[in-house]
């Protein structure tokens, strides 16, 4: 599908499809790198991860029922821009 390129990316964890759309490859992979360890705390294993839309990532667990485990959905990820740290509090400014 020339809309929604798709790559499958095999680590310890498991493998997971991830889909990049249709441009900007390498910058929707680097998100991937920056936030799968985090998304692998939430969910023990993952089946997909969706990348195709701008500050939003639609992250798919397993679907297939583990021992014990209870029916996952899918988790919609707001991403924004990386926050700014805050200027310390009466510092820098003087007042004469």
């Amino acid at each position: 599908d020339p809309e929604d390129v798709k790559v499958t990316v095999d680590d310890p964890q498991g493998a997971v499809l991830i889909h990049l759309g249709s441009a900007d490859f390498l910058n929707r992979y680097k998100v991937y790198l920056a936030h799968a360890a985090e998304w692998r705390q939430q969910f023990t294993k993952l089946e997909s991860v969706d990348l195709r839309f701008d500050g939003q990532v639609i992250v798919n667990p397993d679907s297939r029922p583990q021992a014990g485990d209870a029916k996952l959905q899918p988790k919609v990820v707001k991403l924004g821009p990386p926050k700014k740290p805050k200027p310390a509090k009466g510092k820098g400014k003087t007042k004469r």
